[in-house]
């Protein structure tokens, strides 16, 4: 053996060892990547640990069943296909090690100094620091919201006073019989009041999308417009408190896809943000503008604070960094705006702004708005069936929807069932999520095993939150969704929807 072979080999085995004492777990694998052909061909001695496999049965075995798990070869396939381009990729992916389920951050390189196609996996556990970064995230929400008390409860006691207040001179007015002349003034005090639910209802949207949990990350058109003035109504008060704010919003923006409660908390973010870098004397300034530019929606907000030294510009997006004292944040705001902002294909950009301060700049692809169809249209009454276990708001639904639809309602949705089976003729049907004994997703389930033409006809209504599995299920089947308490022009507006398909 030349002198030359046996340095060849000593390199081999030099970079060998070297790879085994490597914390990451390591394979090289040979062949195109996401091909069915792949084999690995090199395992370091902690993916041989990781796995629990002898080397001897890892070597020429398939690498995608060791690089994730069934549920998660989705994530694996976008990555592979960027290796398979020649590109580096990065992606977080669910795996098994030993008896447990764990977050594991990878990186594939593909390696084109050889003649066939490889690519080497680097591979490291990162469930501590996700199961941190989640704790985190809480407090932070946690330290979010303490900093909106104030504002929410301005938002709910305005309209609770004067709501209160009609309310008890609609009951003086009754208690003396025949209004007589004060018909007109109950016309409008009962309008007022309309209008003060119709605020408080908001505010307890806000609040619910604002606090959703991870997990309920579903994607569908929303509007900008809608969950920006969500987290004006939120979080404006707290601004006003310390500055003066100016909002301008563009008439028409078209609709992202996105998800409202993650766009309210990027908002509510950056506008705490602006507020907290300002002083407490009054003088300061924070903007809010909203506008459409071609194919892009942009947001920014902005204020009349210091800025953001140069020399910390790189790290604020950093999960766990942090200019405020202990106790006013843990450093995660900033960091869950650039990953929901990722999580739309959007950017976000940091620059100074025009009041002296600093500028965040957001920008989302849009896409385009429907057209609504007009109200005008003649046709036979489409018979609607409501179904709720509170009868007083099957009654109340049905009473909404009477003026425009035939309607029927029920509290039971096996009652329902037996009465569709019965061959009662339904054109669609309203029906709430959460009911016993059959809930309104088990309802749907057993409309589409029976084949009935109804499954694509039901609008869910619901007063609570809902699962991540509820809300997969109903964006696979295309189920229509509004929440509770329901607005009249909002329930026929989604019943005409629903009617139309």
């Amino acid at each position: 053996m030349s002198s030359r072979q046996r340095l060849g080999g000593d390199a081999v085995s030099i970079h060998s060892a070297t790879l085994d004492r490597v914390r990451d777990a390591v394979v090289v694998v040979q062949g195109v990547a996401g091909s069915p052909d792949a084999v690995i061909v090199y395992a370091n001695e902690a993916f041989v640990q990781w796995v629990g496999v002898p080397r001897e049965s890892i070597i020429g075995d398939s690498p995608y069943h060791m690089l994730s798990t069934k549920e998660d070869r989705g994530t694996l396939d976008v990555a592979l296909g960027l290796v398979g381009d020649g590109k580096p990729a990065t992606t977080k992916l669910v795996q098994r090690k030993g008896d447990s389920l764990v977050w594991v951050e990878v990186d594939f390189e593909p390696i084109t100094e050889l003649d066939e196609p490889h690519w080497i996996v680097f591979q490291r556990d990162v469930t501590e620091r996700e199961r941190r970064i989640a704790q985190e995230f809480l407090l932070d929400r946690a330290s979010t919201l303490g900093a909106l008390s104030s504002g929410v409860a301005h938002e709910l006691n305005n309209p609770l006073s004067f709501v209160r207040a009609n309310v008890e001179y609609v009951a003086e007015i009754l208690k003396k019989g025949d209004p007589g002349e004060s018909s007109e003034e109950l016309v409008e005090v009962l309008d007022e009041t309309r209008i003060g639910l119709d605020r408080l209802s908001r505010v307890a949207r806000d609040l619910r999308l604002l606090t959703m949990e991870r997990g309920t990350d579903i994607m569908e058109p929303t509007d900008v417009r809608d969950a920006l003035q969500s987290a004006l109504n939120l979080g404006g008060a707290m601004v006003k408190r310390k500055a003066s704010l100016r909002v301008s919003i563009d008439e028409y923006v078209p609709l992202v896809v996105g998800n409202a409660g993650q766009l309210i908390q990027i908002f509510a973010n950056l506008i705490i943000n602006a507020a907290d870098a300002l002083p407490t004397s009054r003088s300061g300034a924070v903007a809010v503008s909203l506008w459409n530019e071609g194919p892009y929606v942009f947001v920014r907000v902005e204020d009349s604070g210091p800025g953001v030294p140069d020399d910390i510009a790189s790290l604020i997006f950093e999960p766990f960094f942090t200019t405020k004292p202990p106790g006013a944040g843990a450093g995660m705001g900033l960091a869950r705006c650039l990953e929901f902002v990722a999580g739309h294909d959007g950017e976000i950009d940091l620059g100074s702004s025009d009041l002296g301060g600093a500028s965040f700049t957001l920008r989302f692809p849009s896409v385009v708005r429907r057209d609504e169809k007009s109200e005008g249209s003649e046709e036979p009454r489409p018979r609607i069936l409501v179904i709720d276990d509170e009868p007083r708001i099957a009654k109340a639904v049905a009473r909404l929807l009477a003026a425009n639809y035939e309607t029927e309602h029920c509290v039971d949705a096996v009652v329902a069932l037996e009465r569709i089976d019965a061959g009662e003729r339904f054109d669609a049907v309203v029906c709430d999520v959460l009911m016993i004994p059959l809930m309104g997703i088990g309802f749907h389930r057993e409309l589409v095993e029976r084949a009935s033409p109804l499954a694509s006809r039901v609008l869910f209504v619901t007063g609570g939150a809902l699962s991540a599995s509820d809300h997969i299920y109903l964006q696979d089947q295309g189920c229509e969704l509004i929440r509770k308490p329901l607005r009249r022009d909002v329930l026929l507006k989604s019943v005409r929807a629903i009617l139309s398909r």
